[in-house]
């Protein structure tokens, strides 16, 4: 009895291994699409399987294998050929969450490890080049403007704001970003034991490149960051330091609760990378993601023992510890959100 249950177990975990570590495998499908355009119609043969009539726009499904996509372009003037190289899929690199790395090994010879570009565009001199993104309508050629609003800093648990951002098209692949925002009195639906009168505002100003072209695919930037926030707490405050524990003063009511003001200033140098793409002829959305350095500066004021110590810095490492800790000092900066656009 003992033996079978053993066996069933190493079977079922060697079968969930097997399942849950071969991403390319078991989620990819055998084929794949490429989007092509073209300012011009065009005929394609395909790797010599077949011709696609002449169009402008075209999305064709390809195998997946490690072998060169062969692209011929006719015109009525020139005929080219373009070879695309295979490259390993976003599915496949999921297997670096996998234990042991068990999923490369299992995805090693798989043809379904491997994809191609998303979108391919066709020069007039027949020439194919690679995109990170669609290309822009023709409408979208003379914008130079993008407002932006970011909808989730209104809900956010740190300091939640109206956010606006204004992106101005600078050469074929610069863009430059000024941004400003608003801090609102307060978190949305919080439960307050002290209310923050929250008062203050951000500023940044972030240029960005762009892989192919200005406000489409794949962008680099970096970003200056000024903060100003004004808000109060309610905290703990004894003696300093809490030399017999925060429980001891407590109980024995040697710490106070008090209500203090704090002004915090934060200066951040980002690199971010990000992406964005056109919903409609009018509307983007751009996803970002960074790390970098962030100088604090933070004075709290109104304390009526300013001899005291406020628990946060003494009672642990915690979240209002890292929000509120007064003083100079340096810390990491991770900004992540997305954006929504107006391009005029």
């Amino acid at each position: 009895m003992i033996l079978k249950l053993l066996t069933r177990y190493l079977f079922l975990a060697f079968l969930s291994i097997m399942l849950f570590s071969s991403c390319a495998t078991i989620f990819n499908t055998p084929f794949t699409d490429v989007n092509i355009y073209s300012d011009e119609p065009v005929s394609i043969s395909v790797n010599d399987e077949y011709r696609l009539p002449p169009d402008t726009i075209r999305r064709i499904s390809v195998k997946r294998e490690n072998k060169l996509l062969e692209l011929q372009v006719d015109t009525d003037s020139l005929s080219k050929t373009a070879f695309i190289k295979p490259k390993n899929s976003f599915a496949y690199w999921l297997n670096l969450n996998t234990s042991y790395l068990i999923g490369f090994l299992v995805d090693m010879n798989s043809d379904k490890r491997y994809t191609y570009p998303k979108f391919l565009e066709v020069s007039t001199d027949g020439e194919v080049d690679i995109l990170t993104a669609r290309p822009f309508p023709k409408t979208l050629d003379r914008k130079n403007n993008i407002l932006k609003f970011t909808p989730l800093k209104v809900v956010g648990m740190v300091n939640p704001s109206v956010e606006l951002a204004w992106e101005r098209k600078v050469s074929e692949h610069f863009a430059l970003q000024v941004m400003g925002s608003w801090l609102l009195p307060r978190v949305l639906f919080a439960n307050y034991k002290v209310e923050p009168h929250i008062n203050g505002y951000r500023f940044a100003v972030e240029p960005r490149y762009y892989i192919d072209q200005t406000f489409g695919g794949l962008y680099f930037a970096t970003e200056i960051d000024y903060l100003r926030n004004d808000y109060r707490i309610g905290d703990y405050f004894g003696p300093d330091p809490f030399q017999q524990g925060f429980d001891y003063y407590f109980h024995n009511q040697i710490a106070t609760y008090e209500e203090v003001g704090l002004v915090k200033e934060t200066l951040s140098f980002n690199l971010k990378a990000g992406y964005q793409t056109y919903l409609s002829n009018r509307i983007f959305v751009d996803g970002y993601f960074g790390l970098g350095l962030r100088y604090k500066h933070t004075l709290m004021y109104d304390r009526p023992w300013p001899q005291n110590s406020a628990c946060y810095e003494d009672c642990g490492i915690n979240f209002f510890a890292l929000r509120d800790k007064t003083g100079e000092y340096f810390t990491v900066s991770m900004p992540f959100n997305i954006r929504i656009g107006f391009i005029f």
